[in-house]
């Protein structure tokens, strides 16, 4: 398993979890030559406390 480090932006403190109420945006997108290429724009969701 491959833990990675998240870079807050706000902050620019490092971690490597999420606390409730932590807002986590991100973007991808993906190509390879000759094939289609996919992608989503910038998707934003804050992190809610787990129910218990």
């Amino acid at each position: 398993m491959t833990h990675t480090s998240l870079q807050f932006a706000a902050t620019h403190k490092q971690r490597s979890f999420l606390d409730d109420g932590d807002e986590i945006s991100f973007r991808g997108h993906f190509s390879r030559k000759g094939y289609v290429s996919i992608g989503w724009g910038h998707c934003t969701n804050t992190a809610l406390a787990a129910a218990a």
